[in-house]
């Protein structure tokens, strides 16, 4: 989150505009808004497998165009892009001279998809350096290494200014992060990643659990997640009626009173309303317990 407040503080001007897909977590939006400059959406659509389509964004170009943001696996879809689309959207962003900034958080939890980290792939690709330059990666400890409590994450660049800038920007903001959590860092990079296989397997229990209870209720379509940690559902509003709520934030509302967390899909985009996300981030047990809950909850 802090990496993200920090990178467009560095690369952007008041009144610029970066490409966004929509649906897409809250924090990456309004931190360029922060920025003065405007997020501008490309809607994401469920039939389509949430895909960020390379013609779409660039229908989205004009003159105050700075960067265009990437998330994969996206949150709050789980949607993983193929290597055919995020080679066109290098192609795209070299054609018209804009940076790419891509959010990996969630890079080693892919389930049947495979992840592909767009800077390695730019090199593999042969771009050359002022382009590679032009890409700025961003990673977090949070969720490969279940470390989201000590706030631990990093930036990829390759351009002298962006790393000058970024160091400015720490000082005066957290002055960087305590040497506990450096350390703690440090460690799991280190450590064998044998551990990535026990938690991707816990993972895909949770996620069939939450689709077994999801499935079949009239009104709610969920979406399949190649990666992350959420089921993202398309709500059709005859659910609204049947259970007695106005909309998807009166539902997370009821949910609540069931002792089930959620968030409406406006939470996360213009075009969202209809929708709700469920995380199945907590222990298997949890997970277990809190799908039945939710399925008999749905289905009244």
């Amino acid at each position: 989150m802090h990496a993200l407040y920090v990178i467009w503080q560095c690369l952007l001007e008041p009144g610029d505009e970066v490409i966004v897909p929509d649906p897409m977590w809250t924090e990456a939006v309004e931190n360029i808004r922060l920025a003065e400059a405007r997020p501008v959406p490309v809607i994401l659509r469920h039939e389509d497998g949430y895909v960020y389509h390379p013609e779409a964004i660039e229908a989205k170009i004009t003159p105050k165009t700075r960067a265009i943001f990437v998330n994969s696996p996206h949150n709050p879809t789980g949607a993983v892009l193929p290597k055919e689309t995020l080679l066109g959207i290098l192609a795209l962003a070299e054609k018209h001279g804009l940076h790419i900034v891509t959010d990996e958080a969630y890079e080693d939890i892919v389930y049947d998809a495979k992840h592909h980290s767009l800077a390695a792939l730019a090199e593999q690709q042969g771009y050359d350096e002022k382009f590679l330059d032009r890409i700025v990666s961003i990673f977090s400890f949070s969720k490969s290494y279940a470390m989201s409590g000590l706030r631990v994450g990093y930036i990829v660049t390759g351009d002298d200014r962006v790393r000058e800038r970024i160091s400015k920007l720490l000082r005066c903001t957290i002055n960087g992060v305590n040497s506990i959590a450096q350390w703690a860092a440090i460690e799991a990079l280190r450590a064998d990643p044998a551990h990535l296989e026990g938690m991707l397997k816990e993972y895909r229990i949770r996620r069939q659990l939450m689709l077994e209870a999801l499935s079949g209720i009239p009104g709610l379509d969920p979406f399949l997640p190649e990666g992350a940690f959420y089921v993202w559902c398309r709500i059709d509003p005859v659910l609204y009626q049947r259970l007695g709520v106005k909309d998807a934030d009166d539902l997370s509302s009821r949910l609540a009173a069931e002792g089930i967390g959620s968030a409406p899909g406006d939470s996360f985009g213009l075009h969202c309303e209809d929708a709700i996300r469920f995380a199945y981030s907590c222990g298997t047990a949890m997970v277990r317990e809190g799908a039945k809950v939710l399925s008999a909850a749905l289905r009244t």
